[in-house]
């Protein structure tokens, strides 16, 4: 069937654009009580950052946590503030520019498509977008 082709390639198009929200690599994270800096290698996947000492498979996960927000933070350079669950906030620090945009762009993409998920879902649950059987038969639909 033609329209379920369309269907299971529009599909795996979302997949592919979800999982283009992964970035990973060495950022310099500020402690929580000292405010020393220490480089750690951080995984940033399907809305969750998590960190560890180093980039070895076998490393431990130090850390790990929703991501709710990011801002570009001045207070050093190349430096990122990300909100995590209960309004907890990390700063970290790439080692250049292109680096913190790249993290930036990436979960910033993420957030985005995320909130618009939740705007579509709101208007399919207050009933003003037609439901999914329905746009299913409107492609099924010959021309």
């Amino acid at each position: 069937d033609p329209h379920s082709t369309k269907f299971l390639s529009a599909s795996r198009a979302l997949q592919a654009a979800i999982a283009m929200h992964i970035v990973e690599g060495y950022l310099y994270r500020r402690g929580r009580h000292l405010k020393s800096w220490r480089r750690r290698f951080f995984i940033f996947e399907d809305g969750m950052l998590l960190y560890k000492k180093n980039d070895d498979t076998t490393s431990r996960v130090l850390d790990e946590d929703r991501v709710f927000d990011i801002l570009y933070w001045s207070g050093r350079p190349h430096g990122l503030c990300l909100k995590l669950r209960g309004d907890r906030l990390i700063y970290l620090t790439a080692r250049s520019e292109e680096d913190a945009t790249r993290w930036h762009d990436t979960i910033e993409s993420y957030l985005t498509e995320q909130r618009c998920i939740e705007d579509l879902r709101r208007a399919l649950c207050r009933g003003r977008l037609p439901s999914i059987r329905e746009s299913v038969n409107e492609l099924a639909r010959p021309e």
